[in-house]
């Protein structure tokens, strides 16, 4: 979460590339699933550059996308 203050600066973009890049080094990491709520198509949007794929809705109602990182177990 980026302050108020802070956003539209590109902290939030730099912060989940740095997790995803430090997720991709993980082993045994094949996925990385991310909840957000329905209406926030900024987060949307973000997450959709970044390369996840919104795989539908969670039962408890955020949004559920997920980025394929390739990595086989």
């Amino acid at each position: 979460m980026i302050d108020r203050d802070h956003r539209r600066k590109g902290y939030g973009r730099a912060a989940m590339r740095e997790v995803i890049a430090r997720l991709r080094a993980t082993p045994d990491c094949p996925d990385v699933l991310i909840g957000y709520e329905p209406d926030n198509a900024v987060a949307a949007r973000l997450y959709r550059e970044l390369g996840f794929e919104e795989i539908g809705p969670a039962p408890w109602g955020e949004t559920l996308a997920c980025l394929k990182l390739g990595v086989v177990g």
